[in-house]
């Protein structure tokens, strides 16, 4: 099983737009999607101990090409004007700098190092952002053993302190 925060959307590959993978319209019932995904995040991810996050991320965010993110990735990013939906999506994304935090050794209340995990999911999902749109090289091209030098700097200034 393979290791994952969520900046891929789990489950799914490139241009799959619902949940599961299934090719559905992740527009027609958002919920269902994030329920979906939320799941599945639960089920494949572990406990990425700090020092394989970097790596996590560069596999992730190099599964991203041109096509752009998936139909799920986009459900997180974005508000659906659900307000159940928008519990869910605002859930996950807390979850997932709550995961990166604890394995920073955050405990509750230890906003600081929560802050600087969300720095870090926000930088890893504008990475994937940025290469969506193939406006920037290297940035679009990086493979995933180009990515994780700068993501390990990245992660170990913000979060292994």
């Amino acid at each position: 099983m393979r290791d994952r925060l969520v900046v891929a959307a789990p489950g799914a590959r490139q241009g799959e737009g619902g949940h599961h993978g299934q090719g559905g319209d992740a527009r027609a019932d958002p919920e269902a999607c994030l329920t979906a995904a939320v799941d599945e995040i639960r089920r494949e991810t572990g406990d990425v101990p700090l020092d394989r996050v970097p790596a996590v991320i560069a596999a992730q965010v190099a599964a991203v090409g041109p096509q752009g993110p998936t139909g799920q990735l986009m459900l997180l990013l974005r508000s659906s004007g659900d307000e159940r939906a928008e519990e869910i999506r605002r859930g996950v994304l807390r979850t997932s700098a709550e995961r990166l935090a604890a394995a920073a050794g955050w405990r509750p209340g230890d906003d600081d190092t929560l802050l600087r995990a969300q720095v870090v999911l926000a930088a890893a999902l504008g990475i994937v952002l940025l290469r969506a749109s193939g406006a920037l090289e290297p940035l679009q091209s990086a493979g995933e053993e180009n990515l994780t030098g700068p993501l390990r700097e990245m992660v170990g200034a913000l979060l292994d302190r």
